[in-house]
């Protein structure tokens, strides 16, 4: 596995692609006696790239009925889904509102890059580094912004092999009996699928060690019989006892035909700038401003500057750094 710098080009043509928002292949067979709060949600959900599981989560019913809504086959209350559903609606557009955001900051080119590089040349990429620095945000940004098909799973926690497909199975939108998922999750791979599993850390912390071997096992096998991308992140862990420890497996085949990026285990200082200019901080920080910077997570950093933010506005006064500090100091206790 060679670690390699990549480099992210500011004329990529993902910055000029719309954002579909018709129903996947598998999405909603409306009639017209679909309520439109029900169309809206699930245009909503198709755009975001959500699973069934996922919408289910987001209105409170199971999966099975979201199934059943999208193919116009429900025969329950569609009242009381439509109201879940304009509810969920609202909500994500409140919070998104609010809270939804994006600074390309170099993790996040670094992502894009990498995730452009294991769709166009096929090649496996492991990417490496502590939590909480962006990689999930941007994760999800590259799957809302490109015209590739991107599948993205979360490796669950105490994972044995039926749950994994059952997660597997579910981002890929294939609804399935155990016995026949695992073919048919193949059968929904291709190569031109990006196929990104993230928390792989998870195998070696939680998972019982025959248990992660199997998955490992499932994960070359998608890789090898279908080409498509791929994508594994984790945390360092990951990389020193899942990757080459003992015991590597499945997953040491796909190591060795891979390359390695590694993000480190803090925001950059600079991605922490743009992250607070992002929310109107555009002055150069005080030597203290940068030395709390470089001691937090990404989530802070969005978190205390947009705060400051918005008691800068209720003050009618610029935001700056000695009011970014004591928001930090208010919110951390600091």
């Amino acid at each position: 596995m060679t670690p390699i710098t990549l480099e992210h080009s500011a004329t990529s043509s993902r910055e000029a692609r719309a954002v579909s928002c018709q129903l996947p292949a598998n999405g909603c067979e409306q009639s017209e006696r679909t309520p439109k709060p029900i169309a809206d949600f699930l245009a909503e959900a198709a755009r975001r790239g959500l699973s069934d599981a996922q919408c289910a989560e987001a209105i409170g019913m199971s999966a099975t009925t979201i199934s059943r809504v999208r193919r116009g086959i429900y025969e329950g209350d569609l009242a009381a889904v439509a109201d879940k559903a304009a509810l969920a609606l609202r909500l994500w557009h409140e919070r998104g509102n609010k809270q939804r955001f994006l600074v390309e900051t170099s993790i996040a080119t670094k992502l894009f890059t990498a995730c452009d590089f294991a769709l166009n040349r096929q090649t496996p990429v492991v990417i490496t580094g502590e939590s909480q620095i962006g990689k999930t945000t941007a994760f999800e940004e590259y799957a809302r912004r490109s015209d590739a098909i991107v599948r993205y799973v979360r490796m669950p926690a105490s994972a044995n092999l039926p749950l994994f497909l059952e997660e597997l199975a579910d981002a890929l939108g294939v609804n399935a009996r155990p016995g026949e998922r695992r073919r048919r999750i193949l059968a929904a791979l291709n190569d031109r699928t990006l196929l990104i599993i993230d928390e792989v850390h998870e195998l070696a912390h939680t998972a019982s060690r025959e248990q992660a071997k199997r998955i490992c096992e499932v994960i070359r096998e998608c890789y090898d019989r279908t080409r498509c991308g791929l994508v594994l992140c984790g945390t360092d862990d990951a990389e020193k006892e899942l990757l080459h420890g003992p015991d590597a497996g499945a997953l040491a085949q796909i190591v060795r035909r891979s390359i390695n990026v590694r993000l480190g285990n803090r925001i950059p200082l600079q991605d922490a700038l743009k992250v607070a200019a992002y929310h109107g901080l555009t002055l150069p920080p005080t030597d203290e401003a940068k030395a709390a910077l470089r001691g937090l997570f990404l989530n802070h950093i969005n978190l205390i500057s947009a705060m400051a933010a918005e008691a800068a506005a209720k003050r009618a006064v610029h935001a700056d750094w000695p009011l970014w500090l004591a928001t930090k100091r208010a919110l951390l206790g600091e």
